[in-house]
């Protein structure tokens, strides 16, 4: 977990509390009859309804799901808020709503129970669907359920998480009543799904057809994005190395995917010294490959593509002391290449970018030799390697 981004929202605290934060305080610590009252006939996940016999219990136990950097900020939150009581943590991977509204052991100490969903539900990460607070009271007979607004500022939010906490074992341990009873509790959270109806009667002549397979295949997903590769061409040549584009197309099944890619590229221009003559590379590079890819987490992905392209080089040699210098087959080079990337994703802003690096190797299926002819003798100025090293670093959306 990021610490360190939960102890500098700590700091800034006490001057990001909004409205929402005040009127949530105002509302759950109301103690006169008069609320505790309208809290009692609350017909929703109600406020607080006041008794007269303070609490001596001091136990709370908190649960709490969602990614690793909120769910840190809020609790660098919580342990500031619920000072005087006797609490233990526990980071779980989702919230149970069946286990908030059955009871469990009881405690004569326990003061509350309080679970925390940050996580988003499944393709709503654009929509800002809520975060939500769950707290019961120690004798397990009253549940206050609180959504909370995703924020701008996500400080703002859980701060917000904070202060509801707060105020609530606050109240409990006062003696008041928080929320809605069990029964009430079970229904909103756990509502009952009505029975399908029955079928119509197949028509005798009506041909029998089986129900479609079931499958969690997904739509396929379209990425683009940019990066930077390094070729090592061989001995003597500085690495070629420049800007492209990547355009990528995956159907997901279940954790693995499968696609093609598309991949453009321009290298700059990089030169061999020879001493009698200095040869100088600049081309491109388009491939197309076959790709796959297993998640390994949520934000964590591996992807391998294997396929092929070609590999254009423009080849111009130039010599101090030689008049002319020119090659037989022209100075625009076209090299057939076969390619294998591996590459390491890593989601920033789910689902929509990411950033990713790459290893991989390019085989020319055709190996140019750069020489140069001198009567019957003719020097090596450059061989590039059968198996050219390739490096990239990127970024990409959808």
């Amino acid at each position: 977990m990021r610490r360190g981004y939960g102890r500098r929202a700590a700091r800034q605290r006490p001057t990001r509390l909004t409205a929402a934060s005040v009127l949530v305080g105002l509302a759950l610590g109301a103690t006169s009859s008069t609320f505790a009252r309208a809290g009692e006939l609350a017909g929703g996940a109600g406020g607080v309804a006041a008794t007269v016999e303070p609490s001596s219990r001091r136990l709370v136990a908190v649960k709490i799901a969602g990614d690793a950097v909120p769910v840190a900020a809020v609790l660098d939150v919580l342990r500031e808020r619920v000072s005087g009581t006797e609490t233990t943590f526990e980071v779980v991977p989702a919230i149970d709503r069946a286990s908030i509204v059955t009871p469990g052991a009881t405690d004569d100490r326990q003061l509350a129970r309080i679970w925390i969903d940050l996580s988003e539900p499944p393709g709503h990460a654009n929509e800002q669907a809520p975060m939500t607070l769950y707290v019961v009271d120690g004798a397990w007979e009253r549940v206050l359920v609180r959504p909370v607004a995703r924020q701008a500022n996500p400080e703002v939010a859980w701060e917000e998480i904070g202060h509801i906490v707060e105020l609530a074992l606050g109240a409990l341990r006062a003696g008041e009543r928080i929320g809605v009873g069990r029964a009430v509790a079970r229904e909103q959270l756990l509502p009952s799904v009505a029975p399908a109806a029955p079928p119509p009667p197949a028509s005798p002549d009506a041909p029998v057809t089986a129900p479609p397979p079931k499958t969690n295949q997904r739509p396929a997903r379209f990425r683009a994005g940019g990066f930077y590769g390094v070729n090592a061409y061989g001995h003597g040549l500085e690495l070629a190395s420049g800007p492209g584009l990547m355009f990528e197309l995956q159907r997901e099944r279940g954790r693995f995917a499968l696609g093609g890619t598309l991949m453009g590229e321009y290298r700059f221009p990089s030169e061999v010294d020879r001493g009698i003559v200095t040869v100088r590379f600049e081309g491109g590079a388009v491939h197309a490959m076959a790709t796959g890819s297993y998640e390994l987490a949520p934000r964590h992905h591996v992807l391998l593509g294997v396929g092929g392209g070609a590999e254009l080089a423009q080849v111009r040699g130039s010599s101090n002391t030689l008049d002319n210098v020119r090659f037989v087959d022209g100075d625009a080079d076209l090299v057939p290449t076969a390619r294998v990337l591996a590459r390491y994703a890593y989601t920033i802003a789910k689902p929509s970018l990411r950033v990713f690096a790459g290893l991989g190797m390019d085989v020319p299926l055709r190996n140019p030799r750069y020489l140069l002819s001198r009567g019957n003798d003719a020097v090596v100025l450059f061989e590039p390697w059968g198996a050219r090293p390739l490096f990239l670093l990127g970024i990409q959306t959808n």
